[in-house]
């Protein structure tokens, strides 16, 4: 690499200057990096729920103990029936009219609801053409856009905020659509009013392929020591095509708009198992390129000399191979 031929007059440095030269001596794996950590500490409120092949990973990194502790204000008063909470449409239409219904239902009984989508775009088509059966003007929040019942903005963390903590979104009459991210970790505060009438009452649009996430979005109704309710509502049009692209699952089969909650649930598990099961046959493949080419580093840094320095290049061009 050198500034333009023949002259050291100070130039502009751009890419018209430089050359680079790049050299692949192996891979990195990025799964393999907490094996070198002196310790892995971790905190979840869904660590119960692991499945079998999610604890082998655990074992994997040598995360052999766990501690539970008990909620500060004892146990939930969530309020979720896995019978009569839990329901699926054969249509999207269908699926529509009963999140108006469900939620108009707890708006008569002055409480406020907060209904999560899968998407951006399920929310948008929901509240283009759905929005006013609600009875009220809802607000929304996505990841690009939030809408405080006045105006759509950008998404920023001020508004979103004020939406959030300042009660706007947990007042009694007040629905909210979001989309999944903001289920986990967001406190929706309430005002008393909403908790004396049963809490937040949460929709769940989507069934999540994991169901820690599904935890964490019962989880934004009934906090600390209030009441809060939680309901399913699905599409059955959605359900085969719910697998992650380009990740190797398996899609539900055999799904009709009578299965039943812990049928689906069932399905989940064996689904996050085998996928899990993959995840760790990739890991340990991984490890071994990983392995190798940690070695190579140490011996170029340390045996490298203009005798051998053929010998290295040669293993270069093995470890690209090893892909």
């Amino acid at each position: 690499m050198y500034e333009k031929q023949n002259s050291f007059e100070e130039v502009i440095l751009n890419e018209n200057n430089f050359g680079y030269i790049l050299i692949s001596c192996g891979y990195i794996s990025y799964s393999e990096l907490p094996n070198s950590f002196d310790g892995i500490f971790g905190v979840s409120g869904s660590l119960k729920d692991l499945s079998p092949a999610e604890n082998s990973l655990l074992t994997y990194y040598k995360i052999h103990r766990k501690s539970y502790y008990p909620s500060f204000f004892g146990q939930t008063k969530l309020k979720f029936d896995r019978i009569n909470d839990f329901i699926i449409k054969d249509c999207k239409k269908d699926w529509f009219d009963h999140i108006v219904t469900s939620t108009r239902r707890r708006i008569a009984e002055e409480r406020s609801v907060l209904i999560f989508f899968q998407n951006e775009k399920l929310l948008d088509e929901f509240y283009e053409s759905y929005s006013g059966d609600l009875g009220v003007k809802p607000y929304f929040i996505t990841q690009n856009e939030s809408f405080d019942g006045k105006e759509v903005k950008k998404y920023s963390d001020k508004d979103v905020g004020q939406l959030i903590k300042d009660e706007f979104a947990g007042h009694h009459g007040k629905v909210t659509l979001l989309t999944r991210e903001f289920g986990r970790g967001v406190d929706f505060q309430s005002e008393a009013k909403v908790n004396e009438k049963g809490g937040i009452h949460v929709i769940q649009t989507f069934f999540s392929k994991d169901i820690k996430e599904e935890i964490q979005i019962k989880g934004r109704t009934a906090r600390k020591d209030e009441q809060g309710s939680y309901e399913l509502i699905l599409c059955l049009e959605h359900l085969p095509d719910s697998e992650s692209k380009g990740r190797k699952i398996p899609k539900y089969t055999g799904i009709t708009k009578d299965t039943t909650y812990d049928e689906l649930n069932s399905q989940r598990k064996e689904k996050t198992n085998s996928f899990c099961q993959d995840k760790l046959k990739t890991i340990e493949k991984n490890r071994q390129i990983h392995n190798r080419t940690l070695t190579f580093f140490h011996k170029a840094i340390t045996e490298c000399n203009e005798e051998n320095r053929v010998k290295f290049i040669q293993e270069i061009e093995k470890l690209k191979d090893l892909d």
